[in-house]
């Protein structure tokens, strides 16, 4: 019988000879580090056939979950002379990545594929090394989009125009009795919002901000662990043709026009006098003294585009999550509109609310941890040889917080596959303070020296979309459809995980403004 050489089968084909080729470097690499004292971990030729069944089958961070429910706190591996160590405790992960014998040597990531192939060689703010130039980016980053003084003014009047515009769209649907597509309608937003942050305007047309986030899309596919597992033990198969190639090819053809919309179109309309948003700031600062740097375009694009990646994407994940994990616990909605009807009354929310609003807190911050939709993260280099629990970890090793793991640990939380807020608030009901044991061990936005800049900015965004919708409307099932399931394991597997498309009803609430 003649084999069926269709695209399909022929990208397994590659991807079988390309972890081939992986498990040799890994024999030979193995046999080098025998007398060191390394973790346990998968050593044999099965460690290469279980990524592989993993990568193919987009289900690498519940390999890592096997793995780490087989090896214990702390395992090691070797892929492709690409070493792995994964920390699969919360003690462990800020020991590592935030103690003070070690973040100074744990601090930098280093160019992958991804990174090479998308932001100019490592150009952003996230696969670079702990240097003065990323350090000076951050910087930036924090005097854009400044979340104190005046800028928390500018913050809430830019997600309040657009909640405004999103509360006018959901009347007009909830006059009709139909249903909301209430991914779309979110997104959208949280789009605008992204747009105007970084060119300080909405986008001029719709379509400027649908052709970000097609190459946001694409490069959330890219980075996949299915996809960037492969590329990164055999670059080569970016030319072959197969799902490979098609990832590759479609962040190419979306980056251009991406970067004309945020960078190349505010360049040619700069005016140093009058900044509009974050694009400007950093325009502005490549003539400073030190920041010469940014003169180098690559620079400001990179980080841009980066930017937009990480905040859209894990904004949205954690947005829809919330309001699709609401239609399924109707008393946990029902209490945050109890909070609200007390707190706020008519008011509209501020972002200062959310420290008076702490059973609103704590389902963001259940649904963080619930969802954990960014399930391997706080990918760092090893500087030097490392001793962690009289383990040796090598030079140049990867470590990785296995948070898909320990946020769904019954040694950390009890009944983890159930969503309870409840987790995160006192006897009195008071949020937990963030050094609190239970919250310490919630590492959504990572930790130490690498910790995601915009933490406090997404969970505001969050904040004040929920208030806003919830003060408003009942949120209900769908009538014209069955409720998509909020299980954290119905998700669409890219890098950051989202929910798949669902629907609600929205019915207006009788004290709404």
């Amino acid at each position: 019988m003649d084999l069926d050489w269709s695209p399909t089968s022929s990208c397994l084909l590659y991807s079988c000879v390309a972890l081939a080729v992986t498990f040799l470097f890994h024999t030979i690499l193995s046999m080098k580090s025998r007398k060191l004292n390394l973790p346990p971990g998968p050593r044999t030729l099965s460690c290469i056939v279980q990524l592989l069944r993993a990568s193919w089958n987009e289900s690498v961070p519940e390999l890592a979950f096997t793995w780490a429910k087989t090896y214990g706190p702390i395992m090691y591996f070797n892929a492709g002379g690409t070493k792995f160590c994964y920390l699969n405790t919360p003690e462990l992960s800020r020991l590592v990545l935030a103690g003070e014998d070690y973040r100074a040597l744990t601090s930098d990531r280093v160019g992958n594929f991804v990174s090479k192939f998308t932001w100019y060689d490592g150009k952003d703010l996230f696969f670079t090394k702990f240097d003065v130039i990323q350090r000076k980016k951050r910087k930036l980053f924090h005097r854009g989009v400044a979340l104190y003084g005046d800028g928390v003014e500018k913050f809430e009047a830019i997600v309040g125009g657009e909640l405004d515009l999103v509360l006018e769209h959901l009347d007009k649907m909830a006059s009709t009795g139909q249903d909301v597509q209430m991914d779309q309608v979110l997104s959208d937003a949280l789009k605008n919002i992204l747009v105007i942050l970084i060119n300080g305007e909405k986008p001029s047309c719709p379509e400027d901000a649908d052709a970000i986030v097609e190459y946001d899309l694409a490069v959330n596919k890219l980075a996949s662990e299915d996809i960037h597992l492969v590329l990164m033990a055999a670059p080569w198969m970016r030319y072959l043709p197969g799902r490979y190639k098609r990832a590759c090819d479609k962040v190419i053809e979306t980056r251009e026009k991406a970067e004309r919309i945020m960078f190349s179109k505010m360049k040619e309309t700069f005016d140093p006098k009058n900044l509009r948003g974050l694009t400007d700031v950093f325009l502005k600062s490549r003539e400073e003294p030190g920041y010469e740097f940014l003169k180098d375009d690559q620079h400001i694009k990179g980080v841009l585009t980066m930017l937009f990646f990480a905040a859209h994407l894990t904004s949205r994940a954690t947005l829809l999550n919330t309001f699709l994990i609401l239609l399924h616990h109707p008393d946990v909605k029902a209490n945050i509109q109890d909070e609200i009807d007390r707190v706020l009354g008519d008011r509209t929310a501020k972002v200062e609310d959310r420290q008076i609003m702490h059973f609103t807190e704590a389902v963001i911050l259940e649904v963080l941890r619930y969802t954990t939709f960014f399930p391997l993260i706080c990918i760092r280099n090893v500087k030097t040889d490392l001793k962690v629990e009289n383990f040796d970890i090598p030079k140049d090793t990867l470590i990785i917080s296995n948070i898909g793991y320990f946020h769904r640990d019954p040694k950390y939380w009890d009944d983890p596959w159930s969503f309870k807020p409840e987790r995160f608030l006192d006897a009195k009901g008071q949020i937990l303070p963030a050094d609190h044991s239970v919250r310490k061990n919630l590492l959504s936005f990572g930790i130490g020296n690498r910790m995601c800049p915009g933490e406090v900015f997404a969970r505001s965004r969050v904040f004040l979309f929920v208030t806003r919708i919830l003060q408003r409307y009942d949120v209900m099932p769908p009538n014209s459809e069955p409720l998509v399931s909020c299980h954290p394991d119905n998700r669409v597997k890219m890098l950051v995980r989202q929910t798949p498309p669902f629907r609600c009803q929205l019915v207006p609430r009788r004290n709404a403004n």
